[in-house]
């Protein structure tokens, strides 16, 4: 409701508090930007109406900020705070929408395990440096996500894709005090590189302590997939 003290045009926002006691938005449109779609279409159509020329700016900023907030809740969140978290933005974003959150956190995660461990893999200690777009370290979940719905650091390790392949498979494991597990079913006497140089050995660790590798999924991964 605008009071007639201040007719004309509204100069700043101590004007706009001043002249406006409060707004109501048309009922209909209010059940319209309950769905993400069209509150995305909107925004596009505010943003080439009126923003043309700093839209781009607009969107970098939007992203980066989005990106921030979920690269902070990967590296800050407990499993069990992360699961709570998407279950409930499951409930909120169509299917679309919440596989379109998923893509995102996991480009998040494979980025950050191999930076927190200075991209050398945690067994071997291969430190390979390519251009920006070639990933020569991968990011491993220690439980599958498909199982913990768990993107955060401490499900994660740094391994070669080698190294990775047989971690997935079982071939090798990491106890509860760092050190590597080789099954022993692994027979590699005739390789120059083999699995069991690495039995007992303790891993490459990142260097904060809340990034360490969780014991709870380390003791999951010997008891469901480790072929001991």
């Amino acid at each position: 409701m605008a009071s007639p003290e201040y007719p004309g045009s509204i100069k700043s926002f101590k004007n706009l508090q001043e002249t406006v006691a409060f707004a109501q938005i048309d009922p209909e449109l209010f059940l319209l930007l309950q769905q993400p779609q069209t509150c995305g279409y909107l925004e596009a159509q505010l943003l080439q109406q009126y923003f043309y020329n700093s839209q781009s700016s607009y969107r970098h900023n939007r992203d980066s900020v989005e990106e921030s907030q979920l690269e902070y809740q990967i590296r800050h969140s407990s499993g069990q705070d992360y699961r709570e978290n998407l279950l409930f933005l499951k409930s909120q974003l169509d299917e679309s929408r919440y596989q379109e959150e998923l893509f995102i956190r996991g480009g998040l995660f494979k980025r950050s395990i191999p930076k927190i461990y200075d991209h050398r893999c945690c067994i071997s200690g291969m430190r390979i440096m390519g251009p920006p777009n070639i990933q020569m370290i991968d990011a491993c979940h220690i439980h599958p996500f498909s199982l913990s719905n768990d993107d955060t650091l401490r499900n994660g390790i740094s391994l070669s894709p080698t190294l990775h392949r047989a971690f997935d498979r079982g071939l090798l494991s990491i106890t509860a005090d760092y050190k590597v597990k080789v099954s022993a079913l692994v027979n590699d006497k005739d390789s120059e590189f083999t699995l069991n140089q690495f039995e007992d050995q303790p891993i490459l660790l990142p260097e904060k302590e809340e990034w360490q590798p969780s014991i709870e999924s380390l003791n999951w991964h010997q008891e469901e997939v480790f072929l001991g």
